[in-house]
């Protein structure tokens, strides 16, 4: 909050941090002098706190180290007053509030923490269409959907034909890994499958060069290169190498003011929306964290971690950074315990390569092939020749004994 100019740049930005412009919430902002260290949100009308949801946020409080919080309320007076007279008395022992603003049909109207509090409450001010901490915000990425319903479809996977497509492009991708390791390097046919070191070592070069293309906003992966890397996330030490990446991206930012988290964001979003169901949940939980580590409000990754869920119930650090985030971690506290390893340390932990780190990688080969079907053909087919980029469909590779091929 440090570089905004004054409340109407606040109030005209939050919508940014949060990603979308809510309706009928409560945003509870949490700061430590003029830092930011957490947003929380509420659904109004206010349910009674309980004892254990007002010792959930106290931990948050005391993590934090905040000090002062700002409430704001997006809804009629009859809604958000009485949400605003409940939290106060609850936060009043333990937090000097800096202010509290209702926001309603494009105008502000400030309770307190103003010198003319009155008049601006009685006739309200309007939120400034152009702002330049809006504008930085745009330029840095940070979209405000209409509303929370747009934020999710904004995160939806594609559908349709696409859809159909992306099934088609999976299974190419799976018989040409496939053929990576059957293919004959011998003159006599036989068959040298090269090591799980090699196959590792490759999905390691595939991230970093993949972080590096999106650093050009307009850049992204073709259909087989997004596939090879949400594939080789399935390999654990390339995951955990993944998290070690954009903690130490975030890290970066944070204390030399730049933005190359934002690379893995638009990564993994673009990954988790346009790859293979089979395989899209993990590539769910590493926009997850990167959009926690960006310092987004909690919403957008739990919507992120619960497309997770449904491409994969059983993910493990799906779950696990879900409940870390109803916890009330902090995009700081997050970021310090994103950048605790090193991609070095990660790899020392990993130790040699194991066989074991590819069964992920064949289970999912199989989920792929299976659910391949008749209309995922004609759908990259027909998209295909409808952009016109590509003449024909790329063929799969051949997987026969050299001896059959003659």
């Amino acid at each position: 909050m440090s570089d905004l100019v004054g409340e109407s740049d606040f109030i005209a930005v939050l919508p940014h941090i949060i990603g979308y412009h809510p309706t009928n919430e409560l945003w509870l902002v949490l700061a430590h002098g003029d830092d930011m260290v957490a947003t929380l949100p509420c659904t109004l009308p206010l349910v009674p706190l309980d004892d254990q949801l007002s010792q959930q946020l106290l931990d948050v409080i005391n993590r934090t180290g905040a000090n002062q919080f700002v409430l704001v309320g997006y809804g009629p007076d009859n809604v958000v007053t009485p949400a605003f007279d409940a939290l106060m008395r609850r936060l009043a022992p333990h937090l000097a509030m800096m202010a509290a603003y209702r926001v309603h049909d494009g105008r502000y109207y400030t309770f307190c923490g103003c010198p003319d509090a009155c008049d601006t409450y009685t006739r309200g001010e309007p939120i400034p269409g152009e702002s330049p901490a809006v504008a930085r915000a745009v330029v840095e990425g940070w979209v405000a959907h209409p509303d929370r319903d747009a934020a999710h479809a904004y995160l939806t996977p594609v559908g349709g034909h696409e859809r159909h497509a992306i099934n088609y492009w999976a299974l190419l991708t799976v018989l040409h890994m496939a053929a990576d390791f059957l293919r004959p390097d011998n003159h006599d046919g036989t068959t040298v499958r090269p090591s799980v070191a090699v196959a590792v070592d490759d999905a390691r070069a595939r991230l970093a060069a993949a972080v590096r293309t999106y650093r050009d906003r307009s850049a992204h992966l073709d259909d087989k290169a997004l596939n090879r890397l949400a594939f080789a996330v399935l390999v654990p030490p390339v995951f955990d190498e993944a998290l070690a990446l954009i903690g130490a991206a975030a890290d970066t930012d944070r204390r030399h003011h730049t933005d190359t988290v934002d690379a893995h964001e638009r990564l993994w979003l673009d990954i988790m929306r346009r790859t293979h169901a089979s395989i899209a949940a993990l590539p769910c939980v590493l926009y997850a964290n990167a959009a926690m580590a960006n310092g987004r409000a909690p919403l957008i990754p739990l919507m992120a971690l619960d497309y997770a869920a449904a491409f994969d119930p059983t993910c493990a650090p799906a779950k696990t950074l879900y409940s870390t985030i109803e916890r009330g971690i902090t995009a700081r506290e997050h970021v310090a315990a994103l950048a605790s390893r090193t991609v070095q340390q990660v790899r020392d932990a990993a130790g040699p390569a194991r066989a074991e780190w590819m069964h992920a990688q064949a289970e999912k080969f199989v989920h792929v092939v299976g659910s391949f079907d008749r209309m995922d053909l004609l759908a990259a087919q027909r998209l295909t020749w409808k952009a016109r980029k590509r003449p024909e469909l790329p063929a799969a590779p051949d997987l026969r004994p050299p001896h059959l091929t003659a």
